[in-house]
């Protein structure tokens, strides 16, 4: 009875160690990399987020636009609460903040 515990112990204490050893090996040898320490998120233009909808065959900045496409709700949500968002900043920066 008492030699079962002691090989239950003893592969339990083999098991930890192998696993230890195993995220150790991943950790240091790992590919992920450092994250990129400057740039961030930018919101992107209307013809921007056009382009990326519609693939590579959209304009681009400075390009002729194509046929008028139909306007989403979405869309024109979108832009009533950036046009919001940029009175405000307006209204903050004329009262002196």
């Amino acid at each position: 009875m008492a030699a079962g515990f002691i090989t239950l112990i003893r592969r339990t204490f083999v098991a930890v160690i192998v696993g230890m050893a195993v995220a150790a090996a991943i950790r240091v040898r790992g590919r992920g990399g450092v994250p990129p320490q400057t740039g961030g998120w930018r919101e992107l233009r209307d013809d921007e987020l056009a382009a990326e909808r519609m693939g590579s065959d959209a304009p681009h900045a400075g390009e002729a636009p194509g046929p008028e496409r139909p306007v989403s709700a979405a869309s024109k949500s979108g832009r009533r609460a950036r046009a919001a968002r940029e009175r405000s900043e307006q209204e903050r920066e004329g009262q002196g903040h």
